[in-house]
């Protein structure tokens, strides 16, 4: 596993609350950015997953952002 995915992972479920993302969308963002930073910005292409942006929100950020 990429080391920012791991990070991103392991703070997820850390035993402490205050310690971890403090959302869902928190966690999205950053497995999103981590995950683009490990492969592209256009890593979901590659796959069979549908995924879109919900109403009112920005697209995601990379890391070259």
């Amino acid at each position: 596993m990429p080391a920012g995915l791991a990070t991103v992972v392991m703070r997820s479920i850390e035993r402490d609350p205050a310690r971890r993302q403090a959302s869902a969308e928190e966690l999205s963002d950053e497995l999103s950015t981590a995950a683009a930073g490990a492969w592209s910005p256009d890593w979901l292409r590659g796959t069979p997953f549908r995924v879109s942006t919900p109403a009112g929100r920005a697209p995601l950020r990379t890391l070259e952002d």
